[in-house]
């Protein structure tokens, strides 16, 4: 069975296809090239992500090529006018444009090509022309509204008006919930061999919703994710038929409601950061269709010494293995390095002890 068929299974099947996925993962750049110059340099840019996608393939695992478009999680931001700079060649950030409710009041909606979405686009028909459409090319960093809106506000009068300002919150929410479901749609109506995921960083097949990102819902209370942020991502799972769902650090008080949410594909997690535990007891269940993808994390409040003791841990924690997918960076918590052909073998030669096979 060739991966791409496996893994629509797995994804399609509510059962899974009978063992978990697992595939590996680094992100390092080629000598040279900082994540700036890769954004600004297409040509550059997918001259090394054809270079990895190729390295990868070296390897035994539930991998499938494809190329990301990534213009930072800033790219929503500045269409609706945040300045985007680059410190010493990383990744961009951006300036805030809104200050307090009424200057949110007053914002509208962004062109669907505003600001660094338009170059995200030209990046896409970049890779699309270069490889003549025959090669998968994902979602771009697809940040979620409230991540946005939370770019786009002066984060401490941002908090203050969740409480007392929820009326411009919302205003702000709904604009940048139509922009990403407008962007979204866009996307994957230029795209031919169309990868709905971003995080986590695997292939899915195009019908399978969006994922997004939204790693500041760490700060909220239950009951302002239930008001203020859950309606939203409900309106993009509805938009895109589905949703997987992203978040950094521990959002275990919001679990039981992104449960709620009609459409839910999947979710992805940092292992250490959210206990494996509290993701199970919601969502292990006999009835959960939802995939559950995992990678290690920054380890806190537990700690893991590698993809090994990840992998030992959740076989251990969930009863439905099926719904696994594992997420495995290359030297165990660095992304940015290639893997050494050693660490490989070590752990797929645990993968096949457990009677799991390609």
């Amino acid at each position: 069975m060739d991966n791409r068929t496996r893994l629509t299974n797995y994804w399609k099947n509510a059962q899974g296809i009978e063992r978990p996925m697992f595939q590996l993962r680094y992100e390092t750049y080629d000598k040279d090239i900082t994540p700036e110059i890769a954004i600004k340099n297409n040509a550059l840019d997918l001259q090394d992500q054809l270079r990895r996608n190729k390295e990868m393939l070296a390897y035994e695992h539930d991998f499938v090529s494809k190329l990301f478009p990534y213009y930072g999680t800033t790219a929503f931001a500045s269409a609706f006018g945040a300045e985007i700079s680059y410190i010493n060649g990383a990744d961009p950030v951006c300036n805030t444009v809104v200050h307090n409710a009424k200057e949110a009041a007053r914002l509208v909606l962004p062109h669907v090509n505003g600001g660094d979405l338009q170059k995200t686009l030209d990046k896409v028909e970049y890779f699309l022309e270069q490889t003549k459409g025959e090669y998968p090319v994902s979602v771009s960093d697809m940040q979620g509204p409230f991540d946005t809106a939370c770019l786009l506000w002066e984060k401490e009068n941002f908090l203050m008006s969740l409480i007392d300002e929820q009326e411009a919150v919302h205003h702000v929410m709904n604009l940048v919930t139509e922009n990403f479901i407008e962007f979204g749609q866009k996307l994957k109506n230029m795209i031919p061999d169309f990868v709905p995921m971003h995080v986590p960083s695997v292939w899915a097949p195009a019908d399978y919703g969006i994922s997004l990102s939204e790693d500041s819902i760490v700060m909220i209370s239950k009951r302002m994710f239930k008001n203020l942020v859950q309606p939203y991502l409900q309106r993009i799972s509805t938009a895109f038929g589905g949703l997987t769902l992203h978040s950094c650090g521990n959002w275990q008080q919001h679990l039981a409601s992104v449960k709620e949410i009609t459409g839910l594909k999947a979710i992805n997690f940092g292992v250490g950061e959210m206990k494996m535990e509290d993701v199970a007891a919601v969502f292990d269940s006999e009835d959960n269709a939802v995939k559950i993808t995992m990678h290690t994390g920054l380890n806190m409040p537990r700690v893991y010494s590698g993809n090994i003791q990840m992998i030992e841990h959740g076989l251990e924690t969930f009863k439905h293995h099926d719904r696994l997918f594992f997420c495995c960076w290359a030297n165990n918590y660095n992304p940015y390095q290639p893997w050494e052909v050693a660490s490989y073998e070590e752990m797929v030669k645990y993968i096949y002890s457990k009677g799991f096979t390609w």
